[in-house]
């Protein structure tokens, strides 16, 4: 998989650039002599017209070869109409332009096609609540569906995204239908307000279209644990009745008496035949109270100065807290809570797995002084604030608190570009959201095409200014290897996640290409720039000092990547 992923990814970038050239060098009256895929010993060729077409052995490239591209070919008079460097400076400029242009080109193609046609998308139906949130406050439940906001009708979940995000603060009208009620009504919300990393402040109401599932984690040696059920169980009723969600659930084991057994039913995955389980979990018979919880204290690269200072320590008092809340809580019921927040995996090289953070161990509840509630809240409070010291509050498998204060480490793995990360994965169990099928028009279809290619340019720029800059080390510049890696992991995730990634390396190899380096197109666009204000060619001397300086420098560059590809081999 990884090796046809990665000779289709490389191979339609290589092409797209290079027919550029060699279309627009058709247009404007240039004799092509070759158009090759690929480096060295040819593998298959064949003769239209004036041009041969080859695939050569190396895959790493490719090249349009011109008729008098070399400025010390002699050019006969009635030849000169069909030779690269006797053309028109916009001509050579337009030529040269045409193969970063291609690959700019295509993630628009292929945006276009993974867009156009039916689409899957979200209805406005409340699959979750996140407690404290202005939807929860205004009164929503799951399974209202958001007909329309201060009058506006809303069809689609992305409908009401786009609608809240405009509202920050302001008081909102929701017109909603309730299962069971015959005519909508309408509830007051106040959408809070999210600052984007780009400052512009968003509304937010703090739903989810999905459910979360009543699937759980259970503590060793709890009652939970004795009585039979494992983690990973979904649990359907308790005490006969049906759970449909998270908290569903939690409420359920909340209202049930302690001192009472309770009989949940579960379905158990992995089981190669459906099957549910009914255990009965007993209730406490003895009246001594359990030894009270303390939280241990865990660290990695963080000073006894550092967690002194105020902000700190009052954000580790709270996770402490919090930590020791969801310990009791779990405690409470009979050592079953959610999965979600389990640690799915851990990078080795990393805060987390440097300080034994285990997968299936520990249960992540709080980060910076704050419940953690959902999965996707740990990223975003540690990317808020990289350099900065962190702390989140810790579940283990025995259902013992702890709190870990920490800084985050540079990630190893190349792709990550240098992103500092704690080095845990967590896991979630979501269920579907209600959806709808529809047809995506073909304008609707180019106008995302043009905003996600516009995205992914800004983002890829951002990038070069980052490794120019030395806010990214050299060491995560990566070659074929890297390359492979990235095609294989994109191919498994889907259609869609390949076409994103073919489009965000066609937009890297454009603008490489642009980069002002003799040897590479930006460099030519350079060189008859330079030309065109002489208003006169540059000496033969002055192109070869000019090419041995981009060699040496895009020789570099394939120096320190393909250095770093092999030594990943080492890591």
């Amino acid at each position: 998989m990884t090796l046809v992923a990665f000779i289709v990814l490389l191979g339609v970038l290589i092409t797209v650039h290079e027919l550029g050239h060699f279309l627009v060098a058709k247009a404007t009256g240039v004799r092509v002599l070759t158009f090759s895929i690929g480096f060295g010993p040819k593998l298959v060729s064949f003769t239209r017209g004036e041009t041969e077409y080859r695939l050569a052995l190396l895959p790493f490239g490719g090249y349009v070869r011109m008729y008098g591209d070399d400025i010390g070919e002699e050019i006969p008079e009635h030849e000169k109409h069909r030779a690269f460097l006797e053309k028109s400076t916009p001509q050579k400029m337009a030529i040269a332009f045409a193969g970063p242009a291609a690959n700019l080109l295509l993630p628009l193609v292929l945006f276009f096609g993974v867009s156009v046609g039916e689409e899957t998308v979200p209805l406005p139906v409340v699959g979750t609540l996140l407690p404290g949130e202005p939807a929860e406050q205004a009164g929503l439940r799951p399974g209202d569906r958001i007909t329309a906001v201060d009058g506006a009708p809303i069809v689609v979940f992305g409908d009401l995204l786009e609608a809240i995000s405009d509202r920050p603060g302001r008081p909102t009208t929701l017109t909603i239908e309730r299962p069971g009620e015959s005519a909508p009504r309408d509830l007051a919300i106040v959408p809070s307000s999210t600052t984007e990393p780009g400052g512009r402040a968003i509304g937010r109401i703090g739903m989810l279209v999905t459910k979360a599932l009543p699937v759980v984690t259970v503590a060793k040696g709890s009652p939970a644990a004795t009585a039979g059920v494992q983690s990973g169980d979904r649990v359907t009723t308790v005490n006969g009745a049906l759970v449909a969600d998270r908290a569903g659930l939690m409420a359920a084991l909340d209202a049930a008496d302690p001192a009472a057994d309770v009989v949940v039913v579960v379905e158990r995955r992995g089981e190669t035949q459906p099957a549910t389980h009914t255990i009965t979990i007993p209730g406490r018979t003895a009246a001594a109270a359990e030894a009270p919880l303390v939280a241990t204290d865990l660290r990695y690269a963080v000073l006894d100065a550092d967690v002194a200072q105020p902000t700190l320590a009052t954000a580790i008092a709270a996770t402490r807290d919090a930590a020791i809340a969801a310990a009791e809580q779990q405690r409470a019921r009979r050592g079953l809570a959610s999965v979600d927040g389990v640690v799915g995996a851990v990078e080795p090289d990393s805060a987390a797995g440097e300080r034994g953070l285990l997968p299936g161990q520990h249960r992540l509840v709080a980060v910076d002084g704050a419940p953690l509630r959902l999965v996707t809240e740990l990223p975003k409070a540690l990317s808020a604030s990289p350099d900065a010291p962190h702390v989140v509050g810790l579940v283990d498998g025995d259902g013992r608190p702890a709190v870990f204060t920490f800084l985050m480490r540079a990630s190893s793995r190349r792709e990550l570009g240098g992103q500092k990360i704690l080095g845990v994965t967590l896991q979630s169990a979501m269920g579907d959201a209600a959806t709808l099928t529809r047809d995506v028009s073909v304008a609707e279809a180019a106008r995302r095409a043009v905003v996600t290619t516009g995205e992914t340019i800004r983002d890829v720029a951002g990038g070069y200014v980052m490794l120019f800059s030395g806010n990214v080390g050299l060491d995560q510049l990566g070659g074929p290897v890297m390359m492979a890696n990235i095609a294989g992991e994109a191919a498994r995730s889907g259609v869609e996640v390949f076409v994103a990634t073919m489009a965000l390396l066609s937009v890297n190899l454009a603008l490489l290409n642009l980069l002002p380096v003799p040897v590479l197109d930006g460099g030519h666009l350079l060189l008859f720039t330079i030309e065109a204000v002489r208003r006169r060619r540059l000496s033969m001397e002055a192109r070869l000092r000019a090419t041995k300086i981009g060699l040496v420098f895009v020789g570099g560059l394939m120096f320190v990547a393909l250095f770093n590809d092999i030594a990943s081999f080492f890591r």
